[in-house]
């Protein structure tokens, strides 16, 4: 994914200096570059992050002594952070009553019932399916993080459908994929707002803090977050993570609608 941001940036680039001497490009060449890009309607925080990129790429070319200078540097532009909603009763209930196929419907529902990252969910295979102390989860061996890589008791509600279901999941790239289903939900939830997949995750954590407020850190561990205080060396280092048994019984308990 962070490869493909930095292609997206450096054909933008390419394409706004073309065949220009690097060398002779100043601060105000890159602050029109940027101009260029708020003329795109990209939102101030991709804006940032493309002329972060830049600057990776003008640091690289100067470590290799293919320019003498990065120009690249500016203030970054402000960014006006919305406030990410979760999803509502009701937009479940409309989620989960919309006639979509049976496939959308059962990855909606996967999502809601694990808290999985879409990446996640489209990386399992059917291997990934296994058995811990007599209890279904997914094993998730990839992620990016130690955290990350974590097995997820499959919730009562969704078990046999889950072992009737295909997997992979789809043969389309994670970006395709994700498109995809996006589009499914924003055949339900207005685009414009804060809504999107990953508040499926939101909708779940919430519900786990709220139903075991001092269990938070069996929850960090279903859903992969780090857990950055003193009882990490108890519960990681030496009590080995928490039992699939009481992680089962927690996610069973959520309720999606």
């Amino acid at each position: 994914a962070s490869h493909r941001a930095y292609e997206t940036t450096f054909k933008r680039l390419k394409g706004f200096f073309k065949d220009t001497n690097i060398n002779n490009l100043s601060n105000n060449d890159f602050k029109e570059f940027r101009t260029y890009l708020k003329s795109k309607d990209l939102n101030p925080k991709t804006i940032n992050n493309n002329m972060i990129y830049v600057s990776k790429f003008l640091d690289f070319a100067k470590s290799k002594n293919l320019i003498n200078e990065n120009c690249s540097k500016m203030v970054s532009i402000k960014e006006v952070t919305k406030i990410k909603e979760n999803f509502t009763k009701k937009d479940l209930e409309n989620i989960f009553a919309y006639d979509y196929s049976p496939y959308y419907h059962n990855i909606l529902i996967i999502l809601a019932h694990t808290g999985m990252r879409i990446g996640e969910l489209w990386s399992i295979k059917k291997e990934d399916i296994i058995e811990d102390e007599g209890i279904y989860c997914f094993d998730l061996k990839e992620s990016k993080t130690d955290t990350g890589i974590r097995k997820i008791p499959i919730h009562k509600d969704i078990l046999d459908m889950v072992l009737n279901f295909d997997f992979p999941i789809s043969k389309k790239t994670l970006n395709a994929f994700n498109k995809e289903i996006l589009i499914q939900l924003y055949m339900v939830i207005p685009k414009e707002s804060t809504k999107s997949l990953h508040t499926f995750r939101a909708n779940f954590v919430n519900q786990l803090i709220n139903l075991y407020p001092d269990r938070v850190e069996v929850i960090q561990e279903i859903v992969g977050h780090s857990k950055n205080d003193d009882k990490k060396l108890t519960i990681q280092t030496y009590g080995k993570g928490f039992a699939t048994k009481l992680k089962k019984e927690m996610i069973d308990s959520i309720t999606i609608i």
